[in-house]
C-alpha cells in the first residue's frame, strides 16, 4: 500500500471512531473489559483479605479503590522485580499488565488507550494490534524489571502503562509513514508519550516500563508490510496472543496456589520468619528464610536472616 493510500486509510479510520470509540476494534475492547475486571477482582479481594484500613467491609473497599496494597497486587501477578529474575516469575511481565493501584491509575490508563488505541487497530489490523500491546507489555515489563534491580530498589511494578505506551509508539511510526512530520496521528500520540513521561518524572510512576513499551512498539511497528493485514496471519496473531494471556492466567493462579509466598516481598519473608521464630516453629522460620533467599541472594538482610535462623533453631550450615 502506498503512503496515500495509508493516508486515506487513516482517514477512514477516523470517520469509523465517530460511530463509537471501539467501533471495528475488537480487541482493544476486550482490554478494556479484561483491566476492569481484574481491577474488580483486585478490590473484592483486598477487601475480604481486609488489607485496606476499615471496620467494615465498605470501608475496606473504599480503602482499596484509593490504594490496592502490595500483596494484593501481587497476588494478582504484579511484576516483583527480584521474584521475576530469581524465583521464575515470568508470569507476571503480562500478569503485571493488567493490574493496577488505584482507580485514578486504571482510569487514566483506559483513558489513554481509548484515545490511541481502537484508532490504532483500525489502521493496521487486530491481529497486529494484539502482538504489539501483548509484546510492548512484556518488553516494558522487562525494562521496569531491569531497572529496579539497578537501582537496588525492591520494586513491584503494574499497570498497562507500558503496554499503551507500546501502542503509542506503533502510532508513530505509523502516523510518519502516512503523511509524515506533518501526520496528525503523529501529532497526537507524541503529545500522549510526552504526557505519560512528564507524570513519571512528576509522580514517580515506572518511567522505565513506558520507554521499554514505547520503543518496542516503534520497532515492531516498523517490521510490519505496507498493506492490509493478511487473513491466516491475523488468525495466527491472536491465537498466539490468546495463548500467552492463558498461559500467564495458569501461571500466576498455580503459583498463588503452590506457593505462600507469592505474594510477599524479600521484606515481607523475612517478617515471616521474624513471627515463626518468635512462636518457636524452626520449621515455619525456615521456609520462609528459604523463601526469603530465593529473591533476596546475597543481600544483606537475607544473610542475616539465615545466621538467626541457623543459630537459634540449630540448623547446620551445609
Amino acid at each position: 500500500m502506498s503512503a496515500s493510500a495509508e493516508k486515506r486509510s487513516a482517514e477512514r479510520a477516523s470517520a469509523t471512531g465517530t460511530r463509537g470509540a471501539f467501533a471495528d476494534a475488537p480487541f482493544m475492547l476486550v482490554i478494556v473489559w479484561a483491566n476492569l475486571l481484574v481491577f474488580a477482582c483486585e478490590l473484592l479481594y483486598a477487601a475480604a483479605q481486609g488489607t485496606t484500613p476499615g471496620s467494615t467491609y465498605g470501608a475496606r473497599l473504599l480503602g482499596a479503590v484509593l490504594e490496592i496494597p502490595p500483596d494484593t497486587a501481587m497476588a494478582f501477578g504484579a511484576n516483583y522485580a527480584s521474584a521475576t529474575l530469581y524465583d521464575g516469575r515470568v508470569d507476571t511481565l503480562v500478569a503485571s499488565c493488567f493490574v493496577h493501584w488505584s482507580l485514578w491509575h486504571i482510569g487514566f490508563n483506559l483513558y489513554a488507550l481509548r484515545a490511541i488505541g481502537p484508532f490504532l487497530e483500525r489502521i493496521v489490523g487486530t491481529g497486529r494490534s494484539a502482538l504489539v500491546y501483548i509484546g510492548s507489555g512484556i518488553v516494558g515489563s522487562m525494562f521496569s524489571t531491569l531497572d529496579g534491580r539497578l537501582s537496588q530498589q525492591e520494586r513491584v511494578g503494574a499497570g498497562a502503562s507500558g503496554a499503551i505506551c507500546g501502542i503509542i509508539g506503533a502510532a508513530l511510526v505509523v502516523g510518519y509513514r502516512t503523511a509524515g512530520w506533518q501526520s496528525p496521528l503523529l501529532r497526537m500520540t507524541a503529545r500522549w508519550l510526552g504526557i505519560t513521561l512528564a507524570f513519571g518524572f512528576i509522580f514517580h510512576f515506572d518511567n522505565a516500563a513506558h520507554l521499554g513499551g514505547a520503543i518496542s512498539g516503534g520497532v515492531i511497528a516498523l517490521l510490519w508490510e505496507r498493506g492490509p493485514e493478511k487473513a491466516n496471519r491475523r488468525t495466527l496473531a491472536l491465537g498466539l496472543s490468546a495463548g500467552i494471556l492463558t498461559a500467564t492466567i495458569a501461571g500466576v493462579a498455580v503459583r498463588d496456589f503452590r506457593d505462600p509466598f507469592a505474594n510477599k516481598t524479600m521484606l515481607d519473608r523475612i517478617d515471616t520468619a521474624d513471627e515463626a521464630l518468635r512462636r518457636g516453629d524452626c520449621n515455619a522460620a525456615w521456609n520462609a528464610t528459604l523463601a526469603a533467599r530465593r529473591v533476596g541472594r546475597r543481600d544483606p538482610k537475607t544473610l542475616h536472616e539465615i545466621f538467626l535462623v541457623r543459630s537459634a533453631c540449630g540448623i547446620p550450615d551445609t
